[in-house]
């Protein structure tokens, strides 16, 4: 409700036809949107006294203090003996990253401490029924600094189907999991996130068992392509779009233009090709097989195609990406405001 509120207000200021067009078709009023700040400001999120500890439900801090002890061959936890006697609702164990997802998606309403704190506590007490659970661990584990497990999460995360770690993959893949095993990567060991100015920060904590990392995303407009090695250095290319800057690590570049490119590989390309076809001529001419010329057509010729090749594989993929981004921001537009652009091509 709050990060509505405050969206709210920047479409005011800065979205006034957009703002005037939501009202319109849901008939948003003053009266609703101030209930809204009074429900925000009354939520309550119960703590452990003495403590920063986050309370998964009232009265959670009395169930029996039971904790995971031990884990499987693939590295899974085994549900605690407590459990052959008890039923989990009357202990504290859980199946999936609540408190702890929480402050993965609102980290910057918690200060370090907090987040440290609970993640601690809840790592001993989550048993990952849900698949979702352990790429979340992951991401939080990087963050408080805890990068072992973090790693170990990772591969729980990633080995769901491949090892039918649930016993439930014959029904299909856990595809919601697949999500986060490419968040915790993207967001968590290549450290991509966002500075409150909006800036786009890269700060790769990579596993020592990585080489290197590459990917690539789409930020204001631009055609991002982030590489990461195990140094934790990290390179970022434009593809194509709007110039942008980036924050990496601590220091701000503008991605260094594959645009510029295109011309060298259109150039190297028809260069390659017009040599290629002046040697076969001068071959032809002289009636000679397998002379210097021949040596020196069939390079040019490959290098000549494999640099169109590349220039006409670049040239789509931008176009596409565009095309795609257009039509996504088109149908979100469309659902605060009812219209919508044909994006079926």
């Amino acid at each position: 409700l709050k990060y509505v509120l405050s969206l709210l207000e920047v479409m005011k200021k800065e979205e006034t036809s957009s703002y005037n067009e939501l009202v319109e078709k849901t008939g948003l009023t003053e009266m609703e949107t101030a209930k809204w700040k009074e429900v925000q400001e009354k939520i309550y999120l119960p703590r452990k006294e003495g403590t920063k500890l986050l309370e998964q439900f009232e009265g959670y801090f009395e169930l029996d203090n039971v904790t995971i002890e031990k884990y499987d061959e693939n590295d899974w936890p085994i549900r605690p003996e407590a459990l052959k006697t008890k039923k989990a609702k009357e202990t504290q164990i859980n199946k999936q990253a609540d408190v702890v997802m929480l402050l993965h998606l609102m980290g910057n309403e918690f200060d370090d401490e907090t987040i440290k704190e609970n993640y601690a506590y809840y790592e001993k007490r989550t048993l990952h029924g849900s698949s979702l659970s352990p790429s979340i661990y992951s991401v939080m584990g990087l963050k408080v600094g805890d990068d072992s497990k973090a790693y170990r999460y990772l591969r729980r995360a990633a080995f769901i189907d491949l090892l039918n770690m649930q016993g439930n993959t014959r029904e299909g893949i856990h595809a919601a999991n697949t999500g986060g095993v490419w968040q915790t990567i993207v967001f968590g060991f290549a450290g991509v996130s966002q500075r409150e100015d909006g800036k786009l920060r890269v700060c790769p904590n990579m596993p020592e068992e990585w080489q290197n990392l590459t990917f690539r995303l789409h930020y204001k407009g631009a055609w991002l392509e982030i590489t990461a090695d195990k140094n934790n250095n990290a390179e970022v290319k434009r593809l194509c779009g709007e110039p942008v800057e980036v924050e990496v690590n601590g220091k701000i570049e503008y991605g260094k233009n594959l645009m510029k490119y295109r011309k060298i590989y259109l150039a190297v390309s028809i260069g390659c090709l017009l040599m290629a076809a002046i040697y076969y001529q001068i071959e032809s001419h002289f009636l000679i097989n397998r002379n210097p010329f021949f040596y020196c057509a069939l390079p040019a010729l490959i290098i000549g195609l494999c640099a169109g090749h590349r220039l006409f594989l670049s040239s789509i993929e931008c176009n596409i990406q565009s095309s795609v981004k257009d039509c996504v921001f088109s149908y979100k537009k469309s659902l605060f405001v009812g219209k919508s652009e044909d994006c079926s091509s």
